[in-house]
C-alpha cells in the first residue's frame, strides 16, 4: 500500500515519533544537498521505521455463529482496514466480553482490506462470538 494511505492511519504517538526523529536528525546537523537524493533516503527511512511499529484499530465486527465443536473462519471488510495489504501480520482482540465457549485461534489479512479471524466454538452447541469494538494490531511486512 502507498506509504500516504497508511500515514492516515497513525496514532498521535507514532506522528510524534516520527517528527521527533527528524528534529533529532536536524539536531544533529543533517541537512540535504542539493543535487542528490538525500532526502529521498531520509523518508524511505522513516517510512521503514512506521513499518515497524503495530499499528492499532478499533473496528466494530459481528460475527456470525460458528457451529459447535468447530472452527470457522469469517471475513471482515470495515472501511477502518481498508489499508490492510495480504503479507500484513494481524492481532485481533476481542471484546471485553465474549461469548463463554467462543475464542479467536488466528487471524490473517486473506485479501487485500479483507481481515479474516478464525474463531473456536468448543461447546456441543452453535454460538456466536460476541459482537463489539475488536483491536487489530498491525504489523506492516
Amino acid at each position: 500500500m502507498p506509504q500516504g494511505q497508511w500515514a492516515t492511519q497513525q496514532s498521535a504517538s507514532n506522528v510524534a515519533a516520527v517528527t521527533a526523529l527528524e528534529q533529532a536528525m536536524v539536531n544533529r546537523g543533517y541537512v540535504p544537498q542539493a543535487g542528490n537524493n538525500e532526502a529521498g533516503l531520509v523518508q524511505d527511512a522513516i517510512n521503514a521505521l512506521l513499518n515497524c511499529i503495530p499499528q492499532s484499530i478499533a473496528v466494530a465486527l459481528t460475527p456470525v455463529a460458528v457451529a459447535a465443536a468447530t472452527t470457522a473462519e469469517q471475513t471482515f471488510t470495515p472501511a477502518a482496514l481498508a489499508g490492510l495489504a495480504v503479507g500484513d501480520t494481524v492481532v485481533v482482540t476481542t471484546p471485553a466480553a465474549q461469548t463463554a465457549g467462543t475464542g479467536i485461534v488466528g487471524a490473517r489479512v486473506s485479501a487485500a482490506g479483507t481481515l479474516a479471524i478464525t474463531f473456536v466454538n468448543a461447546t456441543a452447541g452453535s454460538l456466536t462470538p460476541a459482537s463489539g469494538t475488536y483491536i487489530v494490531r498491525i504489523l506492516r511486512s
